[in-house]
């Protein structure tokens, strides 16, 4: 109902394509679509899209000034941005959007698991940024270790790392990440791989 025969006049397809409501203006759709073709261009993020589409998953999209910088409720299937649409925030909240579908819903980790797949949105975006890094510790003392450690998982960003690369001290970094984010200090779920990661990564 906000949408002008202008905004229609932009390659907005990919947004269509897995758009149930929206509840935004014309600069906020077009930013939206902007943001939503960009991402696919990457290998991994192309897969969690093309995953969503397969599985006929339709999300909404809104504005909220409640939240910080954005949000994604699985009860609903909306993504949430707070005034700007921010490409690390939406390559999170999307990757969310991905995960609910990908494990069978994310209600069954409101609370053990829940910094599990908090921390794997975080370690996806930050493997995915070429070493423009890092989301998930960046204004913590645990910034040089981590960075250095993904550094030496991934070969200096030139690939991407298979669990056994990294499962020495991947839930280490887990349970650094809810010190460091007392909003996630839940029971860290240790049988819960990054298995959603993986496949999205699979062959990129």
């Amino acid at each position: 109902q906000f949408i002008s025969c202008e905004a229609e006049q932009i390659d907005d397809q990919v947004l269509k394509d897995i758009l149930k409501c929206h509840d935004l203006n014309n600069d906020q759709y077009i930013a939206l679509a902007n943001t939503i073709k960009q991402y696919t261009e990457k290998c991994g993020n192309k897969k969690t899209y093309d995953y969503l589409k397969a599985n006929s998953v339709k999300l909404c999209f809104d504005m909220s000034s409640s939240l910080n910088a954005g949000g994604y409720n699985y009860g609903t299937q909306t993504i949430s941005f707070n005034g700007t649409i921010k490409d690390e925030v939406f390559a999170e909240e999307f990757f969310h959007a991905y995960q609910d579908r990908y494990y069978g819903g994310l209600g069954q980790y409101t609370n053990t698991g829940r910094v599990n797949i908090e921390f794997e949105a975080k370690f996806y975006y930050d493997l995915t940024h070429g070493g423009v890094c890092c989301e998930t510790f960046k204004r913590s003392d645990m910034f040089l270790e981590y960075f250095l450690w993904l550094t030496d998982i991934t070969d200096d960003f030139t690939t991407f790392p298979t669990w056994d690369d990294m499962k020495d001290k991947y839930f280490y970094f887990v349970d650094q990440f809810k010190i460091d984010q007392p909003a996630y200090d839940f029971p860290t779920d240790p049988n819960l791989k990054p298995n959603a990661l993986f496949n999205a990564l699979n062959n990129c």
